[in-house]
């Protein structure tokens, strides 16, 4: 719609538009259709105890569950751990994750 509003146009301004709109890449051409990504099997839950906990029992097919607790509830859990801060950075399966934790844990 808007290229041929664009191209209707009798305006210089209009047509300067119209051709740089017609020749420039459209960004859905830079973006391929699918991503390919393969789990290892490694996985990092991070929440409220009650929440990750129940969700690692979901995933007991996985090859390793990690459990970050953001509000510190205790769980029977060995593989659960607590932080005050967490900073994850990153995108599929290639990820950074930064805590901080200001609390000593007996």
């Amino acid at each position: 719609m808007i290229k041929q509003l664009l191209q209707q146009s009798t305006t210089q301004n209009g047509r300067a538009r119209s051709f740089a709109f017609e020749n420039t890449v459209e960004l859905s051409n830079l973006i391929p259709p699918t991503v390919s990504y393969e789990s290892h099997g490694d996985t990092l839950i991070v929440g409220p105890t009650a929440i990750i906990t129940s969700t690692a029992e979901q995933l007991l097919t996985m090859r390793s569950v990690t459990l970050l607790s953001t509000d510190g509830e205790p769980s029977d859990s060995h593989d659960l751990y607590y932080a005050d801060s967490v900073e994850i950075s990153g995108f599929l399966g290639t990820f950074n994750v930064q805590i901080q934790n200001h609390h000593k844990t007996n």
